[in-house]
């Protein structure tokens, strides 16, 4: 059995992989990663004290972990809300100067 790396980028990797077993990375674990197993969700594990893995079942598998930071989608959030403030202040700051014409 064996794996195969399919994609890598910083924030995704994906995997083919053949189980049952446990699928390790050579990649510092962190708990925001997040990994699929053939689309369904799963856990992603710290092995050795340091790396991540995921548990396979058996047969061949596509394995996807992809990086999700806890905060970034409060930051995308707090952004997007800032940004549609400065917006609307915008629109309304240009029609109050047209009215004192």
């Amino acid at each position: 059995w064996g794996a195969r790396l399919v994609e890598w980028t910083p924030n995704r990797i994906e995997v083919e992989a053949e189980g049952p077993g446990l699928l390790v990375l050579s990649e510092v674990y962190d708990p925001d990663w997040r990994a699929e197993v053939d689309g369904q969700a799963a856990e992603v594990v710290r092995t050795d004290g340091i790396l991540r893995g995921v548990y396979l079942g058996e047969g061949m598998h596509r394995v996807e972990f992809a990086y999700w930071p806890a905060g970034l989608g409060v930051g995308m959030g707090v952004t997007a809300t800032g940004v549609a403030c400065t917006v609307i202040l915008w629109i309304v700051g240009a029609r109050k100067a047209r009215e004192c014409r």
